[in-house]
């Protein structure tokens, strides 16, 4: 049997990420597609886009995701130069 990369358990980190409603996700999915991510223009597609990207930081990160998550999106959206 192998082991699941994804908890059993739902931790606080990534209950807090996946109970994100669509009005806050919707700004961070902007700045994701502004940083040169593809995100499609409809809400449902930016809350998911946004989930999916958080998520790694709330299973990496624990507590301390969106620290993480912030910087991250300071550097995609400051290295785009355009």
């Amino acid at each position: 049997m192998t082991t699941r990369p994804y908890p059993a358990t739902l931790t606080p980190a990534l209950g807090r990420v996946l109970g994100m409603m669509v009005w806050e996700t919707g700004p961070i999915a902007h700045a994701l597609r502004a940083a040169g991510l593809e995100v499609e223009h409809t809400p449902e597609a930016e809350q998911a886009a946004v989930l999916h990207w958080l998520t790694s930081f709330a299973l990496e990160h624990g507590a301390d995701w969106e620290r993480h998550a912030s910087a991250a999106l300071l550097v995609l959206t400051e290295s785009r130069g355009d």
